[in-house]
């Protein structure tokens, strides 16, 4: 069967990753201060730092399960590591979702709902294939 959609589905979640990660790590006191002055007064500035900690290392795992399930597409065809990448980029989106949510930014949260739908489709086509 041809995973050329699948590879293509996991490329697109390896760059959005790859790149949200990089840009947390190497601006980091600007990404701690937006995050502060985003999540401060719902949440308290020691939880604000675990959380986007967090999240830094879900999108590095994410994106090397991504790299990951590539490899072992090609290697051996087999698609168990992508149906993990699309489930696991799923769950961060939720996260990320529900912290829009909590802050009430409507646009941002319906800009994740279109990532999520991208790796809903992943998830679904790696589970037909």
């Amino acid at each position: 069967m041809d995973n050329t959609g699948i590879v293509l589905l996991l490329i697109f979640i390896l760059v959005t990753f790859c790149i949200s990660a990089y840009e947390k790590v190497y601006r980091w006191e600007e990404t701690l201060l937006d995050f502060l002055n985003m999540y401060s007064k719902y949440f308290g500035e020691l939880l604000v730092k675990v959380i986007t900690i967090f999240i830094l290392l879900a999108e590095v795992l994410i994106a090397t399960l991504a790299l990951f399930a590539l490899y072992k597409i090609y290697s051996s065809g087999t698609l168990d590591f992508a149906r993990y990448t699309f489930i696991g980029s799923s769950l961060v989106f939720i996260i990320l979702l529900i912290g829009l949510r909590i802050i009430r930014d409507y646009e941002g949260a319906s800009r994740i709902a279109i990532y999520f739908g991208v790796t809903s489709l992943g998830l679904l086509w790696a589970s037909l294939a």
